[in-house]
């Protein structure tokens, strides 16, 4: 299901985006042509002919036949100059580099290490055998001192993790755009900025509860504050890298 979305992505950006690089903008795009290849195939014919968008756009108020010319100031007949898009200068490494740029750079970076190493330990330290008989184990000191994990196997994991990626999604669309849209994405990402931290710290406490379904549920419930924290802060450092470039 996973690779179906990733393809169907990849194939509506090769086909239908349009390219914003200033210095590339205006070359030919061999995937948007091919993208109306292949829609004109599906497209049913209407009777009125209507001129596709960027022609549409860039036509004329006033519609000339073949054969008219245009007329300039001093009488003389003669066409129109193309006019070719003038092309910024190159920015030189300074300006693209600024220290505003650089410092996202840094803490998208950081952001990223944290983040995917916590998801990639996590099912590790799920499935680990537990610790048993703490209180008459002699190298265990709680609340600081203890080992094992949660003994969960790879099914319920899978469950969880399920749990966690539609989560994720609902956060993604129905949450996180009004929020940012109210606060600030620099507010918001201060505030999960600040949450990371204390989901770290609470995450091996977990195995410290009695029974193994609220040691689930604990951990349910942490996972599900780290999908919250992860899907406010990357699309926020991702704006702010945006913004200044």
């Amino acid at each position: 299901m996973a690779c179906l979305f990733f393809f169907v992505g990849l194939t509506s950006g090769a086909l239908f985006l349009k390219e914003t690089l200033e210095t590339k903008k205006h070359r030919r795009d061999y995937g948007r042509m091919a993208g109306k290849a292949i829609v004109r195939c599906f497209w049913k014919k209407t009777k009125k002919h209507r001129l596709p968008v960027d022609e549409e756009q860039s036509a004329s108020l006033l519609k000339r036949s073949p054969t008219t010319s245009v007329s300039t100031v001093d009488g003389r007949v003669g066409s129109i100059p193309s006019k070719k898009p003038v092309l910024p200068d190159r920015p030189t490494y300074r300006e693209v580099f600024s220290r505003q740029s650089n410092i996202n750079l840094l803490t998208y970076t950081l952001l990223a290490l944290h983040s995917v190493a916590y998801d990639q330990l996590l099912p590790i330290f799920m499935h680990h055998p537990p610790q048993t008989n703490r209180s008459s184990n002699p190298d265990v000191h709680l609340p600081f001192k203890f080992s094992g994990g949660f003994g969960i196997d790879s099914n319920r994991i899978g469950l969880l993790f399920t749990l966690y990626g539609i989560a994720g999604t609902l956060i993604q669309f129905l949450i996180f755009p009004p929020l940012a849209r109210h606060h600030g994405v620099l507010n918001c990402y201060r505030i999960v900025a600040l949450a990371f931290p204390a989901i770290y710290l609470l995450t091996p406490f977990a195995v410290l509860l009695p029974t193994p379904l609220t040691q689930q549920f604990a951990i349910l419930l942490i996972m599900l504050l780290k999908c919250f924290a992860a899907i406010f802060a990357f699309p926020c450092i991702t704006i702010l890298l945006t913004n200044s470039a």
